[in-house]
């Protein structure tokens, strides 16, 4: 991956708490600020190239499962997020049939602007794909090209410190 590519892909990330490792140093810092024009990254440390830094995010797979803050669910946070517009402070129900919603299942959501992401999600709201960037997961395939690792990772070699 070209550094521009990196860039496009890290910056979405930069304001929600990205914590980044430093080549193979074993310190964990968190993204402060990019500098688009010199490809660099500054973390509450210090300053480097951004392919010199490993970025933790959590995997797609992950979207069911206890990750986030106070062990909530990330599915069950969005389905909230939207219920509470789309329907009226109410579940959605198998009478509501509206031109303008998608189904996922038996889900349904608000269709808005459409983002296709680089790992052959497709048809996601803007909406959606913003949260999941605000909660730190890998919408562009960074762990898979191995600028990223899962924050399960961190989060168990935290654990075994202890």
């Amino acid at each position: 991956m070209k550094n521009q590519e990196l860039l496009e892909c890290i910056i979405p990330y930069s304001p929600y708490g990205l914590k980044a490792r430093y080549k193979n140093e074993m310190e964990i810092e968190t993204v402060i600020a990019i500098n688009t024009k010199k490809f660099e990254c500054q973390t509450d440390k210090r300053g480097g190239l951004i392919s010199n830094f490993k970025y933790y995010l959590h995997s797609l797979i992950d979207i069911g499962n206890p990750c986030l803050e106070g062990g909530k669910v990330p599915i069950m946070e969005l389905l909230k997020i939207k219920k509470l517009d789309i329907f009226d402070n109410r579940p959605p129900s198998e009478e509501d049939d509206f031109p303008n919603y998608k189904h996922i299942g038996k889900a349904k959501y608000w269709f808005f602007e459409v983002i296709t992401t680089p790992n052959g999600i497709d048809n996601l709201p803007s909406w959606m794909v913003t949260q999941l960037i605000k909660w730190n997961f890998d919408i562009f395939d960074l762990i898979e090209k191995g600028y990223a690792e899962e924050i399960k990772t961190l989060e168990l070699s935290k654990k075994n410190e202890k």
